[in-house]
């Protein structure tokens, strides 16, 4: 098993012309129909075995990850899953959130999961034209926390 760290985004091309110099307008070529899509290599090596960590015990998260595509994706609106991640963001007061992300060809599904009770909590479905940026980087904790 390993940690997928690298995403796929489509992204679009849009023809605009415009004439500057000229009295005749130019001939429009053709848009691109189909979109291009734009790998991300993975940037963040994890040395570890991720067989060690809690959510990873016995193919909990991959079981996690077929329940909610199963659950939430429509397969043939939405498409297959890419690919499936699990983030963790954990703030000033020491709390941590666990979000499983699937990725589809039209959408980024945001599930809140619990890994104790095995069970789903709640989901966001986030369409791929709507985000514009994802940041990727290592696991850090706060330098201090609120919480004595």
């Amino acid at each position: 098993m390993s940690i997928h760290t690298g995403f796929i985004f489509p992204t679009y091309t849009s023809l605009v012309t415009e004439t500057l110099w000229s009295s005749k307008p130019k001939e429009a070529s053709p848009v691109q129909e189909k979109p291009i899509i734009q790998t991300i290599q993975p940037r963040i090596n994890v040395d570890q075995d991720v067989k060690k960590f809690f959510t990873y015990r016995d193919g909990v998260a991959e079981r996690a990850a077929t329940e909610c595509a199963e659950e939430f994706l429509d397969m043939e609106s939405e498409g297959p899953v890419l690919g499936s991640f699990l983030l963790t963001q954990i703030n000033h007061w020491d709390t941590d959130k666990e979000r499983l992300i699937l990725l589809t060809p039209k959408i980024l599904l945001v599930v809140k999961y619990d890994f104790i009770a095995l069970k789903r909590l709640s989901y966001k479905k986030l369409p791929l034209e709507d985000i514009e940026a994802i940041i990727i980087g290592d696991l850090v904790y706060p330098n201090g926390s609120l919480i004595p």
